[in-house]
């Protein structure tokens, strides 16, 4: 499967979020689930934490070890970026969990715009330079599994927003 360009992907996202009714923006649903304005925060704060990475910073901490790392490449790193199926119930770790909120939607969408844009931009200077990208438990990963990843993670989310 051939994903379409992560930009082009980040900005179906942002029209799908535009499009949530005003009174469910910054609703937190009863099931402990994130708002809108929370899936969109958090989509933020992975560019946010992933980018120092392309400059030759710190990304997210690993969380496995090694082994582990070679287990769930193994057995999910293809189901998630060739077809989008994350493994249910994997909790955001820290550095990307959102806070309550509430959140300014323009604020907020022109925020994820800039760092996805920003990423977008320092990935691509950096694509053929061999620099692995840190998943908290996948561990580093290759250029192109690392951006098949960031694009599947947005359009996951997409699909939380609901149908508006």
């Amino acid at each position: 499967m051939t994903l379409p360009p992560h930009l082009d992907v980040l900005d179906g996202f942002i029209r799908a979020a535009e499009q949530v009714p005003d009174d469910q923006w910054n609703h937190v649903p009863a099931d402990g689930r994130w708002s809108p304005a929370q899936v969109a925060e958090h989509l933020r704060l992975t560019y946010v934490v992933t980018r120092p990475e392309l400059r030759g910073g710190q990304g997210f901490r690993v969380r496995t070890s090694r082994w582990k790392q070679w287990l769930f490449q193994l057995l999910f790193l293809r189901r998630i970026t060739e077809q989008g199926r994350f493994p249910a119930n994997v909790p955001a770790v820290r550095e990307i969990r959102p806070a309550p909120g509430p959140y300014d939607r323009a604020a907020l969408l022109a925020a994820l715009r800039s760092e996805g844009e920003q990423f977008d931009r320092e990935f691509t200077a950096v694509r053929d330079a061999h620099v692995r990208l840190s998943h908290p438990f996948l561990g580093r990963l290759k250029p192109a599994d690392a951006l098949a990843l960031t694009t599947q993670h947005i359009r996951h989310h997409q699909k939380q927003l609901g149908p508006h």
